[in-house]
């Protein structure tokens, strides 16, 4: 597979130097030579919101903002590729399941269903079971799908790969399906390994409605099926992604092969209370009641419908239209708008972003995911 292009061209000004080009890529992270001699390592798997406030300091990380995406960077006198390893490791907080507090009933199904059996092989296998091979998260955008799959692999020590679309893309015939062979071959040689394919309806849709110039599509979706059968075997395990699940071709979904579906859902009233907590934490705020802006966080719900919220206070589990997302764009909201007066973060700060906030998902559009759970489960 040939090597991604580099994140900055070559005479890219960064400030107080210029790159003059890339000299490696390796362990996720894209080495650059600079004007003045030294070498930039922008480390392309980390975010600064990662990393604590003295490890920042201690190692001299910068953040580089490409293309909407923030990477870490780090400059060394010398191309230091062998102490990246080391470095990252010094950096990297492994918290697994510790940072989804909030996904109570998701996590419990993953310790009995993936984690145990990943875990106890031998066990299972005393028993006849099979070691769970692939894994469907679908509906609704925006519910941390990509996120939870990484606190997985921290759980259970697994290398990550995430494989989006544009990773598979090829303007040659056939070009797609090799490329699909060297992601799993990858995680092999790397495992045991988690691959995450995001919006899996669009690499594998239904091939009956494959039109005669898509015909390419059904070489992919039997090169995904070849590589599915011996995915557990060699210690990997596949998670898909999707909005669409009926969408996707239906020979992907059979028991056999999909061992698990599972539904995520927006975040219920703990969910978005412990999400208010980790989005607020180690801002400037004064007497924030995370009671209430979980409550807040569902108020435009229950008045649409008319339901009082008493009424709503003793059915908690119901769904709200805000996804993780929506939190945390909220709680960046009330900071820039605590930041322009130079002040705290408040409940009326937080009242105000909240009352003047459109969720992403429409009373309407919770009606037709849950419609659409119904028929796709049976």
């Amino acid at each position: 597979m040939p090597a991604p292009k580099p994140l900055l061209p070559n005479w890219y000004e960064i400030g107080w130097d210029t790159i003059k080009s890339r000299v490696n890529r390796v362990l996720n992270t894209e080495i650059y030579q600079l004007k003045n001699w030294k070498f930039l390592h922008v480390i392309t798997d980390m975010q600064m919101t990662d990393l604590s406030k003295d490890k920042i300091k201690k190692y001299k990380l910068i953040t580089i903002n490409i293309w909407l995406n923030e990477y870490v960077w780090i400059i060394w006198n010398k191309y230091w590729p062998d102490e990246l390893e080391k470095l990252k490791n010094k950096l990297w907080t492994v918290t697994g399941f510790d940072d989804v507090a909030w996904m109570d009933e998701l996590k419990d199904t993953f310790f009995q269903e993936i984690i145990e059996p990943l875990e106890q092989p031998e066990k299972y296998k005393k028993y006849k079971l099979e070691i769970p091979n692939w894994i469907l998260f679908y509906w609704p955008p925006g519910c941390w799908k990509t996120y939870f799959s990484r606190k997985l692999a921290e759980e259970i020590w697994y290398n990550f790969y995430e494989v989006k679309h544009s990773d598979l893309a090829s303007t040659y015939i056939h070009g797609t399906t090799s490329k699909i062979w060297e992601v799993f071959e990858k995680a092999k040689e790397n495992s045991p390994s988690i691959v995450f394919f995001d919006e899996i309806s669009g690499l594998l849709p239904k091939r009956d409605n494959l039109t005669e110039h898509q015909l390419y599509k059904e070489e992919e979706v039997n090169e995904f099926l070849m590589q599915l059968n011996d995915a557990s075997k060699n210690k990997i395990l596949v998670i898909w992604a999707t909005n669409y699940p009926w969408r996707i071709d239906p020979a992907i979904l059979r028991s056999w092969r999909i061992d698990k579906k599972i539904y995520i859902w927006t975040p219920d009233y703990k969910a978005r209370f412990e999400l208010f907590k980790k989005y607020l934490k180690d801002r400037p705020i004064e007497n924030i009641d995370y009671d209430e802006l979980a409550k807040l966080t569902w108020w435009k719900e229950v008045t649409e419908r008319g339901i009082w919220f008493d009424t709503w206070a003793s059915t908690v589990k119901l769904s709200s239209r805000y996804v993780n997302s929506d939190i945390k764009t909220i709680c960046d909201d009330c900071a820039r708008k605590a930041l322009r007066k130079s002040a705290p973060i408040t409940m009326d700060i937080c009242r105000d972003v909240i009352k003047n906030f459109k969720p992403s998902i429409s009373a309407s559009d919770l009606e037709f995911f849950e419609s659409c759970k119904k028929d796709f489960e049976s």
